[in-house]
């Protein structure tokens, strides 16, 4: 009996000396409320491209498989921010008196517009042009009217400002476009938290899903899916879409 006491002893004193080392779980960082929502205006664009760089190179899988540097991709940031500006499409968070995060679209119009630029694209956009062009497919139609339809370009998050709350403070940009006319938006995306959004929320649609299955591309097992998410709560038509269009003529 004492024998048995003794090893029960000892197996407790482990027991209580492995909880004493083991480290305490990590704290969530606290929710933020006193950040600033702001329009995102030309002094910003220089503060978002960095942004949108860094916090895609550290927490986006796709970029994280090219090891393209600022100078390469920054020029071309700039050029597809820049008809934000005019459009008024974005939105910048400001916390801590600097910006953290970011949300850009573009009107559907100036993106159909610059996909007709034939910008130079990083390397990194050659290869993923190709298959966001099988995402957009040949159904959509790219002669809507201004103030139809934005196309989300980025959403980032400083990767130090993670878990804070702010990209849900980011939809709010939504409500804000839609008093410019906006009634739809969408966007192409690899990011699986916001693929999840077309089976869970009312009224987001996924269009199209291209897989790569090429194992020579750099990009396979990655999945593009074009997303497209009301800004006006009940509206869930695809209105851009040449079907729909045609059928209703």
């Amino acid at each position: 009996m004492e024998q048995n006491a003794t090893i029960e002893q000892q197996t407790q004193t482990k027991q209580e000396e492995k909880t004493q080392t083991q480290p305490a779980p990590a704290e969530k960082p606290a929710r933020r409320t006193d950040y600033t929502l702001d329009i995102m205006r030309e002094e910003h664009l220089e503060d978002c491209v960095k942004l949108i760089y860094d916090s895609f190179t550290k927490t986006n899988p796709l970029w994280m498989r090219f090891q393209t540097t600022y100078e390469e991709i920054a020029p071309f940031l700039r050029w597809r921010l820049q008809p934000a500006l005019a459009t008024q499409t974005g939105s910048i968070l400001i916390c801590d008196n600097k910006i953290v995060a970011c949300q850009i679209g573009v009107d559907y119009v100036d993106y159909w517009n610059q996909r007709r630029e034939g910008f130079p694209l990083p390397q990194m956009f050659k290869v993923i042009t190709k298959y966001h062009d099988e995402c957009m497919g040949k159904d959509l139609d790219p002669e809507l009217p201004r103030n139809t339809c934005v196309m989300n370009h980025y959403t980032a998050v400083d990767p130090a400002y993670q878990s804070q709350g702010f990209y849900p403070a980011l939809n709010k940009n939504g409500f804000r476009v839609t008093k410019l006319g906006y009634t739809n938006s969408f966007t192409i995306t690899t990011n699986p938290i916001t693929q999840g959004k077309s089976q869970t929320y009312k009224g987001v649609n996924n269009i199209r899903t291209v897989k790569v299955e090429d194992p020579e591309s750099p990009l396979c097992g990655i999945q593009f899916d074009l997303i497209e998410i009301p800004l006006v709560y009940g509206d869930t038509s695809s209105s851009f879409r040449q079907q729909e269009k045609k059928t209703e003529s």
